[in-house]
């Protein structure tokens, strides 16, 4: 769902390819509670972001602008510019697992974080950058019927930058297949 205005332009000059941009508190898209999204212990994200700094929150799914409620993960650029997904198994407490980055990157970044066998692996334009392990399940919305809110704030400030090409998959594709996509 749309909430407000969201832009969609091409991502380069004559492309067919769109991105998303021009998200703010009140400019969001949202996917309602759906149980697909109720992931256990193998998942993955990928997306394409340009123009994503330092500060700005870029999806995450649980309770609208409240963090570590009901949270089950989160994506964002933290302070230090380093590209942050979170993982609940309760709800609240988060580990985390971070692409560390010396500064904020220009151009079109391919990111991609994935979980299997209790390993979670961090990929940037099809490269492995982290590794670590999550103890548990996901926190399931089951209960609480969160949605999955891209672009909005949630830490710091809403996504100010373009996504295109966001997908979310209750499987786990291999180093090879990320570098292929890539």
């Amino acid at each position: 769902q749309v909430h407000g205005t969201i832009d969609k332009d091409a991502v380069a000059t004559g492309a067919e390819l769109v991105a998303y941009s021009g998200f703010s508190t009140t400019d969001y898209l949202e996917q309602p509670y759906n149980s697909d999204l109720d992931f256990t212990d193998t998942m993955s994200v990928m997306f394409w972001v340009k123009d994503w700094i330092a500060g700005q929150d870029l999806m995450h799914r649980g309770p609208k602008n409240i963090r570590s409620t009901a949270t089950s993960f989160h994506f964002y650029n933290d302070g230090g510019y380093d590209y942050r997904f979170t993982l609940s198994s309760n709800g609240t407490t988060e580990q985390s697992y971070e692409i560390l980055l010396g500064g904020n990157l220009s151009g079109w970044q391919c990111v991609c974080f994935t979980l299997s066998s209790g390993t979670v692996r961090g990929y940037l334009n099809g490269k492995q950058e982290v590794s670590g392990t999550f103890a548990g399940n996901i926190f399931s919305q089951s209960s609480a019927k969160n949605g999955l809110f891209i672009g909005s704030n949630l830490v710091s400030s809403a996504f100010g930058g373009s996504l295109a090409l966001l997908r979310i998959s209750a499987t786990a594709p291999t180093a090879e297949q990320i570098a292929k996509i890539y």
